[in-house]
């Protein structure tokens, strides 16, 4: 069973890298060697960045036990930097700090923060975005009527089974979803949405400017496709995500950020980052898997 602890180190360093947009190398807990101690100094998070040619090495340090954290703790964290050659130190309390700390903190540069329990329903009303709902396929129909130009330069439409469809050159038929992949992007602005149903209607010119083109391959004859008419409907259902054990990241500038354990019917258990207080930034929404303790599946 993972420490109480351990598992608050994991969600502050699985927040500060989603903060950081995924750019930042994180590592917790990490070991690094101290420039004036001479010996290994265990880190709670870690996070690299680069700015320019240079790497920047922040510290996290995190208190999930105890009363508010008081300056021997601040000292502590600061003399750790120092050893390390951390251009920058976090102090999470889960607890919160005293005055004194807080004061000692600002002097010495180091920033504090606070990771505390919440209710979920609360926090959730308090994130800036919509966060996701997963659509399931639950049935898709591919209808395909090849088209050519005979010699009157006239359409000519063609029976034909699926596995007559070869892109040129290839060996294999071409499958539905092989096709569907290719569909150009153009297509979602023309799809039409009737209840929980989505339709796409369109030609697919060929070839295609990248030079993508089918042909269709009979026991007499290879004929080159001028056009291809689609016809693809997909069904689906909306699942949606339950939320809880929800922790709330706060900084004193008001900035704070929300972490959802959260589970889908189908995604199984997983955990999202976003942000709930302060001028709203783009923070992308991460999906990240959840220690085993805490009923995650590994993903």
């Amino acid at each position: 069973m993972e420490k109480a602890g351990r598992i608050i180190e994991r969600i502050v360093a699985a927040i500060e890298a989603t903060i950081d947009g995924g750019v930042a190398r994180v590592q917790s807990p990490a070991f690094i060697d101290g420039k004036l101690s001479g010996s290994k100094r265990e880190v709670d998070v870690a996070i690299y960045s680069t700015i320019g040619s240079c790497e920047v090495l922040a510290i996290v340090e995190v208190r999930a036990r105890g009363p508010r954290q008081g300056p021997d703790w601040i000292e502590q964290v600061s003399a750790k930097r120092r050893d390390v050659g951390a251009q920058v130190a976090i102090a999470v309390s889960a607890s919160g700090f005293t005055s004194g700390a807080a004061a000692l903190a600002s002097y010495e540069g180091i920033q504090v923060r606070t990771l505390a329990d919440v209710d979920t329903n609360k926090l959730l009303s308090q994130v800036y975005w919509s966060l996701p709902t997963v659509n399931v396929i639950t049935n898709q129909s591919l209808k395909l009527l090849p088209i050519i130009h005979n010699d009157q330069e006239k359409h000519e439409k063609i029976k034909f089974t699926l596995d007559q469809l070869y892109v040129v050159g290839g060996i294999e038929p071409i499958n539905g979803q092989e096709l569907i992949e290719i569909f150009p992007i153009e297509i979602w602005n023309s799809a039409k949405f009737r209840g929980n149903k989505i339709r796409f209607e369109f030609r697919l010119r060929l070839p295609r400017p990248d030079g993508f083109t089918l042909e269709l391959r009979t026991q007499n004859n290879i004929l080159r496709l001028s056009e291809l008419y689609v016809d693809y409907c997909v069904t689906y259902k909306r699942e949606t995500l339950t939320y809880k054990n929800a922790h709330e990241y706060q900084s004193p500038d008001g900035l704070s950020y929300g972490y959802f354990e959260a589970n889908h019917p189908l995604l199984g258990s997983f955990v999202l980052v976003c942000q709930t207080g302060g001028i709203p930034q783009p923070l992308p929404t991460e999906i990240i898997s959840l220690p085993k303790c805490l009923g995650g599946k590994g993903h």
